[in-house]
């Protein structure tokens, strides 16, 4: 739900001799100000083309002219962030909704401006420091998996090669945009890769970058909200990068046929066992890491239950004909760890994986188009590049939705938590249901 609104600044004659800065918020005929709690001499302290105190002009009780900008910044962020929760549970607020959860999220009561004093008292971490805190205590709190860690320690080297001494001040807007700027034109990627359309190893593509920031945003909303951070620019840092939606890669219901006849020789052990596993994973529609530790105790009767890896859901997933015979084929087998099915490990997997379709000829051409900037690299794959394990949980949820199964059943055995996770697939759907009805053109019928 997207709940529009305007938000416009104002100054207001005040006490006949200052000017009260005001921030208007209006959406569908209602309207609030909000009064962030600073005025000004004179209407020439204020720049109206960019919404903010001129430099170098002081407020009525000595208040410099970036204390109120960073202020206002803040005041600015906390509004949105209000109308994206409503936007989020699907309800336009009142006036007075919108004022009860803006103070939620300014932590007006008694105790959170006691904690604000306190923090303020506090000796103040350095933008690093402050980071390996942030880690420390957020990782511990929701249970991090090690991507998550290793999401963040990616972020900290990026920071620190883009500025060894960085600190929370220099992330202004300016900051942040030279930040975007070395990440596509300067970083070094670690591994040398070689792409097709995109061989240099500087720079990292636009959604990658949009990937960062995100982090960089929860990081520096944490480090706000305990006191370590004043400057709230990145409240407002949403640079326009070039994306084209994600390509959803999935195999037809022909491929996994393919899949499923081939013969492996002897000294292909290995490649078989991949394609069942995943095969299994197709049919069922858990992760690789779900499929990985799954146990013998999660099989029952004739469902399994399980607890994901990554979203601790506890799901239950019944069988059907192809998961029902995959583990049967593999009970017996004596697994180490009492593991229901022989999966390999990720990387292995993969690259297995991408073996055994080219040996099932899964090689439609797929385009893929991205940005490095405002670079378009354009890339066409034989599709069974681009398989890895991932692909079966997106085939078993485009296969589901193609047979006419709710996407409400789907989600309970997949563990989506809301349609906005589904919408691409339903779109993929569409766009196969839309091409398979071209096919009844070829049984021509002559009307008169």
């Amino acid at each position: 739900m997207d709940i529009r609104h305007i938000v416009n600044y104002r100054l207001r004659p005040y006490l006949g001799k200052y000017y009260q800065i005001r921030i208007r918020v209006s959406y569908y005929g209602q309207r609030h100000d909000f009064v962030p709690g600073y005025n000004l001499l004179s209407t020439a302290d204020w720049d109206p083309s960019r919404n903010m105190v001129r430099e170098g002009s002081i407020g009525c009780k000595g208040a410099k002219w970036n204390a109120i900008n960073a202020e206002l910044l803040r005041y600015h962020g906390l509004i949105e962030d209000s109308f994206k929760y409503f936007e989020v549970i699907g309800e336009v607020p009142t006036v007075k909704e919108l004022i009860k959860r803006f103070k939620e999220l300014a932590g007006d009561s008694p105790s959170d401006m006691l904690k604000k004093k306190l923090a303020k008292l506090k000796t103040e971490l350095g933008l690093f420091e402050a980071m390996e805190l942030f880690v420390k205590v957020i990782g511990i709190k929701n249970a991090w998996t090690k991507a998550s860690y290793d999401k963040f320690s990616a972020l900290k080297n990026d920071l620190k090669a883009f500025n060894p001494k960085l600190e929370f001040a220099d992330l202004t807007e300016e900051g942040l945009t030279d930040f975007v700027t070395f990440l596509r034109e300067k970083k070094k990627l670690r591994v040398p890769r070689k792409r097709r359309g995109y061989s240099a190893n500087i720079g990292i593509l636009n959604t990658s970058i949009a990937k960062k920031l995100t982090s960089l945003r929860q990081f520096l909303g944490w480090a706000a909200d305990y006191g370590h951070n004043t400057n709230m620019a990145f409240r407002l840092f949403y640079p326009k990068l070039k994306k084209t939606p994600r390509k959803i890669i999935f195999l037809t219901h022909e491929e996994m046929q393919s899949l499923a006849l081939l013969k492996f020789a002897p000294c292909q052990k290995h490649l078989e066992v991949t394609r069942d596993c995943f095969l299994f994973m197709c049919y069922s529609g858990l992760r690789w890491s779900d499929a990985f530790y799954l146990t013998t105790g999660d099989v029952k009767e004739d469902h399994i239950e399980f607890t994901t890896r990554k979203t601790a859901d506890n799901l239950r997933v019944e069988f059907n004909d192809t998961t029902s015979a995959i583990l049967k084929k593999y009970t017996g087998s004596d697994i180490p760890g009492f593991k229901a099915l022989p999966v390999p490990v990720n990387q292995r997997m993969n690259m297995y994986l991408k073996t055994i379709c080219r040996m099932a000829r899964i090689n439609d051409p797929v385009h893929i188009t991205n940005y490095l900037g405002n670079e378009r690299i354009d890339a066409v794959y034989e599709k069974w590049e681009l398989i890895g394990t991932h692909a079966a949980r997106r085939t078993f949820v485009t296969q589901c939705l193609s047979l006419g199964i709710p996407a409400d059943v789907v989600m309970k055995w997949t563990g989506h938590s809301d349609y906005q996770s589904m919408k691409p697939y339903i779109d993929v759907v569409d766009a196969v249901k839309a091409r398979e009805m071209q096919k009844l053109n070829t049984l021509k019928l002559k009307v008169g």
